[in-house]
């Protein structure tokens, strides 16, 4: 699930919702704002890791600096998949390879996520069976935990895998 935070919001929070049906919605993860600059527009990112296959309904429920509460659209998506990929070495030091694996030649996105939820860095790739790409380790990354987001473009098969940066 991707978001952009628009100025309107003054969100102090946000928690994200999923539903099996669209209706009954539970909690299931929550991102702080980064900045509530009146100026600037943020870019957030949550990725369900327990989604089931199939379809899922998504909502945000938007917590104000004045307290009050909103709810963004609701969005559906299906799961149809994994991409089939790998990723060396894990823990990282300065540069980690992501190698595809069973997958049909194509465009993927290659996202790298914080813990917070905001896009360090975005990669479209065209790659295949075999096809190993290598990306250097931002100097912005710190030491700790971040996800690796790699989506087929043409199917929306995804694949999450968690890194630890030394």
């Amino acid at each position: 699930m991707k978001w952009t935070k628009v100025r309107a919001y003054d969100a102090n929070s946000f928690i994200i919702e999923r539903s099996t049906n669209g209706v009954n919605f539970k909690e299931i993860g929550s991102i702080a704002v980064s900045s509530n600059s009146r100026l600037t527009a943020s870019q957030y990112f949550f990725f369900d890791i327990n989604a089931a296959t199939g379809k899922s309904y998504y909502r945000l429920r938007i917590i104000k600096a004045n307290g009050g509460i909103f709810y963004s659209n609701v969005e559906m998506e299906i799961k149809l998949g994994k991409v089939a990929v790998s990723v060396m070495p894990n823990p990282v030091t300065s540069s980690f390879t992501i190698r595809f694996q069973t997958a049909p030649v194509t465009s993927y996105g290659v996202s790298l996520v914080g813990a917070d939820g905001k896009i360090i860095l975005h990669y479209t790739y065209a790659a295949g069976p075999g096809d190993a790409k290598t990306i250097e380790r931002p100097s912005s990354v710190a030491t700790g935990v971040y996800y690796l987001l790699v989506v087929n473009q043409q199917t929306n098969e995804k694949d999450i895998i968690k890194l630890f940066f030394n």
